[in-house]
């Protein structure tokens, strides 16, 4: 018996494996940022819209986490 996996099937496989993936780094960057002082809720929302290193550099500066993330995005 000969398994085929047509075209479509295959990208639709490569798909939903980049959106896990993606949902992944979404939630690394979120975990990123609640460390960073950020609350959950807007850790969840401008995770993948902010540079987390940058809202750390402002953070270690003294800027209070919820001011540097509006001030990022």
């Amino acid at each position: 018996m000969e398994l085929s996996l047509d075209t479509d099937d295959l990208y639709l496989s490569i798909a939903i494996e980049r959106t896990d993936e993606e949902q992944l780094v979404h939630e690394w960057q979120t975990e990123q940022l609640e460390r960073l002082g950020i609350s959950q809720t807007m850790a969840q929302a401008y995770a993948s819209q902010v540079d987390w290193h940058q809202v750390g550099h402002l953070v270690r500066r003294g800027c209070p986490p919820d001011l540097a993330v509006d001030i990022l995005r």
